[in-house]
C-alpha cells in the first residue's frame, strides 16, 4: 500500500467517524419501550434534514424533531419549538439556542398572592408576557395568570388590579366612570399609614415590601376579593403585621370600598 493511498484511507476513516458522531442541538424523544426487531433509517444526525435528529425509537433509529419539552429556556420557561432566527418564532418569542423562548417584558410582577394557593377552577388568561397588551406582564394570581401592570415604585400603574383582575368588575358595577378608571383615584398619593391600623412602624415595614402607598395595599385587598380571613392572614404571614392591626386595616379598606365601589 502506497503512502498516499494509506493517507487517503485514514482521512476517509476520520471523516466517517466524524459523520457518525455529529450531533445536532436538542434531545430526542424518549422511546416508550424496547423491541428486538428494529430497522434503522439513519445512523447519525447529519443524515437527517433540517433540525431533525437521528433518534432511537421502538422500530429503530428514525429522523425526528427533538423533544422541546426536554430542555428549557434560560428563564426556566418552556420553549415552543425550534428556530434558526427570531422570524421563525411566534409573537412574544425569540430564538435562543435554536429554540423559541418567551421574551419577558421589563418590570416585576406584583407579589400579590403570597403563600395563598390558586383557587379551585382557576383559569390562566395568558401564558407569556406578550399575550398581554402594552407594558402589562403575565403574572400569577390566586385566580390564575392575569395581565397585570409591573410593579413600579411610586407609580400609579403599580396596582391597576381593580380593572384587570377577575371579580373586580363585579365589585365595580354601578360605580362611577372615575372609579372604574382607577378605584383608588380619591386616595391620590396618600402614604400607606393613612389607612387605619397602619402606624409609622408598620408603614416603614410595608414600604420596604413595596406597599408604600395606600392604593397599592388596596390593590392587594381587592385581589384577595375583600375576603377578611385571607387578607388578615396574608398581612400576618407575609408582612408580619399583628392581627389586631391587620383587622383594623381590613375594616378600613372595606369601609372605603363600601363608600366608593357600591
Amino acid at each position: 500500500m502506497s503512502l498516499v493511498r494509506g493517507t487517503l484511507l485514514l482521512m476517509l476513516l476520520h471523516v466517517a467517524v466524524r459523520v457518525v458522531s455529529f450531533e445536532k442541538f436538542g434531545l430526542c424523544p424518549l422511546p416508550v419501550y424496547e423491541t428486538t426487531i428494529t430497522i434503522s433509517r439513519c445512523l447519525s444526525d447529519i443524515e437527517c434534514p433540517g433540525y431533525m435528529k437521528c433518534c432511537r425509537t421502538v422500530n429503530g433509529r428514525l429522523c425526528m424533531l427533538p423533544d422541546s419539552s426536554r430542555f428549557a429556556c434560560t428563564n426556566d420557561k418552556q420553549p415552543v419549538g425550534l428556530c434558526g432566527n427570531n422570524l421563525e418564532c411566534p409573537d412574544g418569542y425569540a430564538c435562543e439556542d435554536l429554540v423559541c423562548c418567551p421574551v419577558e417584558k421589563s418590570g416585576q410582577c406584583p407579589e400579590i398572592v403570597g403563600s395563598i394557593l390558586r383557587e379551585k377552577g382557576a383559569e390562566d388568561l395568558c401564558k407569556v408576557d406578550y399575550d398581554c397588551p402594552s407594558i402589562r406582564k403575565c403574572c400569577e394570581t390566586m385566580l390564575g395568570k392575569r395581565c397585570l401592570f409591573p410593579l413600579q415604585t411610586n407609580s400609579r400603574s403599580n396596582m391597576y388590579l381593580a380593572r384587570i383582575t377577575d371579580g373586580i368588575d363585579y365589585l365595580m358595577q354601578g360605580s362611577s366612570v372615575k372609579h372604574q378608571e382607577f378605584v383608588c383615584e380619591s386616595l391620590e398619593e396618600k402614604d400607606v399609614d393613612a389607612i387605619a391600623g397602619i402606624g409609622p412602624v408598620y408603614a416603614k415595614h410595608l414600604t420596604k415590601q413595596g406597599f408604600d402607598k395606600a392604593y397599592v395595599l388596596l390593590g392587594q385587598f381587592l385581589v384577595l376579593k375583600r375576603h377578611r380571613d385571607q387578607f388578615v392572614n396574608w398581612m400576618m404571614d407575609e408582612l408580619k403585621i399583628a392581627k389586631p392591626h391587620a383587622i383594623a386595616c381590613y375594616n378600613c379598606l372595606n369601609e372605603w370600598c363600601e363608600q366608593h365601589l357600591q
